[in-house]
């Protein structure tokens, strides 16, 4: 977490990414700001009943090894549980959509670095949510206090 920021995780490494399926790399700015136009209310709620997934990918060895993710993962569950999920409408906020993305990426199983890959399968879910959780400070009250 950074010191001026506490409930904001660190930046992991370099933001350049090349999209599955894709050959043009781009930042992981650009890869969230593509992406959370496809991100619904609907989306949103669907996302929410997934909420067991997460949980259970909280307790996978190669989360655990990242605290940075495992606080933002469980910042994201308590959002997926909150009014500003169960009662959003569209078209939703930047900051909502955007989360939306980072619940898809982590529950789907298309990756930068599959997960799989031992030791380094987390690193681009740790850095897609330390980049959400940098952007959006409406993301505050859901991250938790280590």
């Amino acid at each position: 977490m950074s010191a001026d920021h506490p409930w904001r995780p660190l930046l992991h490494r370099a933001e350049i990414v090349v999209p599955p399926g894709s050959r043009e790399a781009i930042s992981l700015p650009q890869l969230l700001e593509s992406r959370r136009g496809t991100i619904t209310a609907d989306t949103l709620r669907t996302l929410s009943q997934r909420a067991e997934e997460l949980s259970a990918l909280l307790e996978h060895p190669g989360v655990r090894a990242h605290a940075d993710l495992q606080l933002a993962a469980a910042g994201l569950l308590r959002l997926l549980a909150s009014d500003a999920v169960h009662l959003s409408s569209d078209p939703l906020p930047d900051w909502l959509a955007e989360a939306g993305v980072c619940l898809e990426y982590l529950l789907e199983d298309m990756d930068l670095i599959p997960d799989a890959v031992a030791e380094i399968g987390f690193i681009d879910d740790a850095r897609l949510l330390a980049l959400l959780f940098s952007r959006h400070p409406e993301l505050q009250p859901y991250y938790p206090t280590p």
